[in-house]
């Protein structure tokens, strides 16, 4: 993975609006779009990361993305989120606790009667643009508590980091949570993790769309390429890492949730996800009940997503709280 090999931290975002949402964070360690797009290596990236210049710090006060990331020494992972930090961060406050998380601390034993859930995501999960308190993950465990049984109570702790793929959300999981004595995982899903990190070079160093250049290496076009990057190309594929999270479900006797981002293609993403048919995987199908809640809502699509991007807002955080919490009520009172 570390030879030849140009990798860049983020998913591939097809079509033009989704590229918004990825280009904030690579214009932070590279000056010109062109430069932005392509490392040589990931010892490159994260050297990258490493570095800091006048762009690290907004004019409002926030702070840039590289500034709160850290390179981890897995290449598994990539990069982690920088503990201990409180800072602004895209218009927010952004505080994570001593192990890399947004949020407070959490004791490493479980407390007594207390259900506890970890949230495997990417900056959908992590609440990108929008204040701890309003993030999905703390409205679902707001409302969880609620109807929890006397003497009892439910954490929900945030494992979501911007531009995560689910190989490092699982490998991050692997590394973090299994001391933490999860009851359930839950695996929040946006459909651009089956593709290749954003992009890479391609013959002879051009950069290219990833879509075409692993469409060259999976038909043998290219051995070459086929050669050096099949082992990426198992790497980051999501159902080689939800079926490593299952055997660790069984291991450690944790449930494994899986819920996919509500978009009308949600069946189409879910039928490329061989993985969910494993028994012990439990599919959240929150679309249904979401498009419920939103046609009932009197608000429009334009609505539910932040001013400056696609990523959703607070009142669709809220929304999919509500939604993934009216779920977990017969785990939690069962």
């Amino acid at each position: 993975m570390k030879q030849n090999i140009a990798l860049i931290l983020f998913g591939l975002i097809v079509g033009s609006v989704l590229i918004g949402i990825a280009y904030p964070f690579i214009k932070s360690f590279n000056h010109s779009k062109s430069e932005a797009f392509s490392f040589n290596s990931v010892k490159d990236l994260k050297a990258k990361m490493l570095e800091s210049d006048a762009r690290d710090k907004k004019s409002n006060g926030s702070v840039s993305f590289r500034s709160i990331i850290t390179p981890h020494y897995n290449d598994d992972i990539i990069y982690d989120l920088r503990p201990n930090l409180d800072v602004k961060f895209q218009q927010v406050s952004l505080k994570t606790n001593s192990c890399g998380l947004r949020g407070e601390d959490y004791t490493i034993t479980k407390p007594d009667n207390t259900y506890r859930i970890a949230l495997l995501g990417d900056s959908f999960a992590f609440g990108w643009g929008v204040e701890y308190e309003e993030t999905f993950a703390k409205v679902m465990e707001r409302a969880l508590n609620k109807i929890a049984r006397k003497g009892e109570r439910v954490e929900v702790i945030n494992f979501g980091v911007p531009g995560y793929s689910t190989f490092q959300e699982v490998a991050l999981f692997e590394e973090r949570g299994l001391e933490l004595d999860f009851d359930a995982v839950l695996v929040y899903f946006v459909d651009n993790d089956f593709n290749l990190p954003f992009f890479v070079n391609g013959e002879e160093g051009k950069v290219e769309n990833v879509l075409n250049f692993v469409r060259k290496v999976r038909k043998g076009t290219n051995k070459k390429l086929e050669e050096k990057n099949a082992q990426l190309i198992s790497k980051i594929d999501p159902n080689k890492a939800i079926t490593k999270l299952n055997a660790l479900a069984r291991e450690h006797l944790f449930k494994v949730f899986f819920a996919i981002n509500p978009r009308p293609n949600w069946a189409n993403t879910k039928k490329r996800l061989s993985a969910l048919r494993r028994k012990k995987i439990k599919f959240i199908d929150i679309y249904t009940p979401f498009l419920e809640l939103f046609n009932s809502s009197g608000y429009e699509l334009k609505d539910l997503q932040l001013a400056r991007d696609p990523h959703p807002n607070a009142i669709k955080h809220r929304m999919l709280g509500e939604v993934l919490a009216s779920y977990f009520v017969k785990e939690i009172v069962a």
